[in-house]
């Protein structure tokens, strides 16, 4: 007979916890102590709150947990439920340990929900067992997994870049795909740029400092614009295959914000409204699973949810963290050869190990650097997707993995080796304004955190684990470094970092290599100095953020902004913006998120003045106030027809300049004095020398300094170096080896007079650019028929210019000696007002070597 009998239905136990005891092909005899503790605190008080979050720092054994929680209310309450993971390789992961680990019969789905076997469609129908998949297969525009009852967010503290991809339309300048519509926005948006933004944009001029290069587009501006901009999103986004993304935005396109850098433009809304996508709002419950709790509103904000339980870890557990971390950072007293020579060295010690980097060109810099080592093995990300199996079974291997500081990890003697090279900071263009133009980078001081404690943990996932972790760079050493950072860690990694920065002063090559050989050895030669991190721990505290109680308290407000912005309701997303501004006002701390809502807000009465034009002079109100709180974010000046109240009369050349010099110090790294220190002597050196290539190599390097874009080329007729400042340019005719008894003579005063010609025939600036001409030399006097030849000219005494030159390498040095990090608006004040008085700024520079023309400087014979 074909007919099914009706199923009986089975007694559940009436806890989590008390499933696993029921688990009869489970590895373990019972759930870890503080797993039981926390399995016992959901059942508490966690069953029925719409959002709960469980803090479950790595290595506590959180999937189990999730797992646990998950099958004991599928069976309970009949609930459909869906285990949610950021990748692949780690929904392949939880399928794996669920059934080998714990005896849960649980299936996994990745890829297309249309290549989803009959099976798989049938259990998520049927209900029959937990599924397991990533963000992606539920965050999309016809998601398979409707209808689920209970959602589990594993890893909730990373999701914020895999839920909001479906709102976010990301048009890149180096996809072939993309390439036409890139073009088409840009030139739409061109009128808005100044002229050196404009060529940033597409790619023209290429430098350094364009990599960091992050803008956004006025809101204002945007509203002029966007008719025409949803014209060409609507027939050109299918060709680019952004047609998905355009769909989730089309239909309130009014609310997103318009950001831009050298590589992408970004369209995208200030939160995600996932409470419009039904697939993520209706379930009874989203459980999140954290590593870390975000005390200051961040989970709230990425997930949109402004009310969520946080039940946190077990004191106990928190106490002595997991495992057991060495960490180098060779940078500080190694050069860069002996830095790769010992990456080398340790690999062929350790085996396999685990290297992360911030993106894939930095990626294809050390993939080229130690594919040199005989026979061994790289692995990317993709390659370890589906199992880790191979590389784990490799005797030398190393898998480089671009922007994966979490989602993929090693446990036990699968590698003891890490290498971390760059810091996890921003990780879309959204946070990049917030931190480095909106100085706004408070917000974001926990998800930095924790993406660094993931990136530093990826080798260690159990109490018995233990692994070296080798720091590498500039911007990583300095922040790990840096007490100002460090004291809102967990004392265990307070003390491990300790110990680490202690170890590495005054090492050499071979100083790194014995230790490290000491700890991968982990016998007693290493036990006896495991008693001093323990020390450290035991004296160390972590503290928690500064305003953090404040932020926690405005996420609600910003969520109802947020819908009612997404609604069409600006009258009402301007009372949440300023119920908001009322919450943050104070904290200097909170500076440039003031400034950013304020922008907000603004933009909220622009479009609220649309029908109620008495909301016209509260945007200004607010523009203004935006001004006077970020005074170096340039665009803010003309949103206001009122005069701003700022200190600062900085040109748009100073602003640019300090934020070159921003980027280098921390591109150099302001706490690596030895690498720093050896830079400006040699700057000096140069500056001081008389041999004319000398002098013109530091000629260009202290232009690099001082935040010019500097140059110098070697080809007939061309000057001996030019420095440019947004719509500034200085250019030098050298003559550090003449004699101050020499008469100039017509080749001096003719090089001097045609260099700006030179520089516009040959195209190395922009025809907006403004130039003056200077001829530094030792030499008082000319003859009379080179007299004529000077034209407009200005001259700089050659050992005045070099005293200015000290001067300056001194103010750099001082504004250095207090730098954080980029965006720190107390720090760009203070920085304006040192340079301006050093007469280091562009304006000031310029101003001092136009009152010194060479026909009346230089004495005519």
């Amino acid at each position: 007979m074909a007919f099914k009998k009706a199923k009986k239905d089975i007694s559940v136990p009436a806890s989590p916890e008390e499933l696993f005891l029921e688990l009869s092909a489970r590895k373990y005899s019972n759930v870890l102590l503080h797993q039981g503790e926390m399995l016992r605190e959901y059942a508490r008080m966690g069953i029925d709150p719409t959002d709960v979050a469980l803090e479950l720092p790595t290595g506590s054994g959180k999937t189990l947990v999730g797992l646990l929680i998950a099958e004991w209310r599928r069976r309970k309450f009949k609930e459909k439920t869906v285990f949610l993971c950021p990748t692949k390789q780690l929904v392949n992961q939880v399928v794996e340990e669920a059934k080998n680990n714990y005896g849960l019969n649980v299936i996994g789905y990745t890829g297309s929900a249309r290549n989803y076997t009959p099976e798989q469609r049938s259990n998520y129908t049927f209900n029959n067992s937990v599924s397991v998949t990533t963000y992606s297969s539920l965050f999309n525009s016809n998601p398979f997994f409707r209808g689920a009852d209970l959602l589990i967010l594993d890893d909730a503290h990373a999701c914020e870049n895999y839920i909001g991809k479906y709102w976010s339309l990301s048009i890149e300048r180096l996809n072939e795909k993309h390439k036409r519509l890139h073009e088409l926005v840009s030139n739409l948006i061109n009128p808005f740029l100044r002229p050196v933004d404009q060529d940033r944009l597409v790619g023209k001029f290429p430098k350094p400092a364009d990599a960091s290069w992050v803008d956004k587009i006025p809101s204002r501006n945007f509203n002029e614009i966007r008719d025409m901009l949803y014209s060409l999103l609507e027939t050109h986004a299918e060709s680019a295959e952004l047609n998905y993304s355009w769909q989730a935005l089309r239909n309130n396109f009014h609310s997103c914000h318009i950001f831009i850098s050298s590589s992408e433009i970004l369209l995208r809304p200030t939160l995600f409204p996932t409470w419009e996508h039904d697939a993520f709002s209706s379930p009874k419950q989203r459980l999140y699973m954290s590593a870390t709790f975000s005390k200051g509103g961040d989970l709230e904000r990425i997930t949109g949810r402004s009310n969520i339980l946080k039940i946190p870890a077990p004191d106990s557990f928190k106490l002595h963290g997991i495992g057991r971390r060495f960490f180098t950072f060779p940078d500080l007293t190694l050069d860069e050869s002996k830095c790769d020579d010992l990456v080398e060295k340790l690999m062929l010690k350790g085996g396999r190990s685990l290297y992360l980097v911030p993106s894939l060109q930095q990626r294809e810099k050390v993939v080229s650097k130690i594919s040199k080592i005989p026979s061994i093995k790289i692995y990317d990300a993709k390659s370890l997707e589906e199992s880790k199996k191979s590389f784990i079974d490799e005797n030398l291997a190393a898998a480089v993995l671009a922007n994966r500081y979490d989602g993929i990890d090693f446990r036990g003697e699968a590698c003891r080796l890490l290498f971390v090279e760059g810091l996890p900071r921003a990780m879309n263009l959204n946070e990049r304004f917030l931190m480095d133009k909106m100085a706004a980078s408070i917000i974001f001081n926990e998800r930095v955190q924790t993406r660094v404690v993931q990136a530093v943990g990826r080798c260690t996932r159990s109490l018995e684990d233990y692994s070296a972790v080798v720091i590498l760079g500039k911007d990583i050493p300095d922040y790990l470094i840096n007490e100002k950072n460090t004291q809102y860690l967990h004392p265990n990694l307070q003390a491990e970092l300790k110990f680490g920065k202690e170890q590495s002063n005054e090492m050499s090559l071979d100083d790194f290599l014995e230790n490290m050989g000491i700890f991968l050895e982990h016998d007693e030669d290493w036990f006896e100095v495991e008693e001093e991190i323990i020390s450290y721990r035991n004296d160390a505290e972590a503290n928690d953020f500064p305003s953090i109680d404040i932020l926690q308290e405005s996420v609600r407000s910003e969520i109802q902004y947020q819908k009612h912005f997404w609604n069409s309701d600006y009258e009402k997303a301007v009372e949440a913006a300023e119920l908001i501004l009322g919450i943050i006002n104070g904290p200097s701390g909170l500076r440039g998120y003031r400034a950013w809502w304020h922008y907000l807000a603004g933009s909220a009465c622009d479009l609220a003045s649309e029908l109620n034009p008495s909301y016209r002079d509260r945007a200004e109100e607010h523009y203004k106030k935006a001004r006077d709180a970020a005074p170096t974010l340039q665009w803010l000046i003309p949103l206001s027809r009122k005069q701003a109240s700022s200190e600062s009369n900085a040109s748009t050349s100073d602003i640019f300049q300090l934020t070159n010099i921003e980027n280098l110090i921390d591109h150099m790294g302001p706490k690596n004095h030895i690498k720093f220190d050896a830079h400006i002597k040699s700057i000096v050196d140069n500056i001081l020398s008389n041999e004319y290539s000398v002098f013109e190599t530091g000629l260009k390097q202290l232009g690099e300094l001082l935040g010019f874009d500097a140059y110098n080329e070697e080809t007939d007729g061309a000057p001996d170096g030019w420095w440019i400042s947004d719509d500034q340019c200085i250019v030098f005719e050298a003559h550090s080896d003449g004699d101050s008894d020499t008469t100039l003579g017509s080749k001096k005063a003719r090089q001097v007079s045609s260099h700006p010609d030179w520089l516009r025939e040959n195209k190395k600036i922009r025809d907006d650019v403004s130039v003056i001409s200077v001829l530094i030399t030792p030499c008082t006097k000319i003859n009379e028929q080179a007299h004529g030849l000077l034209g407009e000219s200005y001259y700089y005494n050659l050992e005045k210019f070099r005293t200015w030159a000290c001067g300056a390498v001194r103010a750099i040095k001082e504004v250095r000696a207090s730098f954080n990090n980029p965006g720190d608006l107390v720090w760009q004040a203070e920085a304006l007002e040192i340079l301006g008085r050093r007469d280091v700024l562009v304006s000031e520079i310029v101003a001092d070597i136009s009152s010194r023309p060479s026909k009346i400087e230089l004495e005519k014979v």
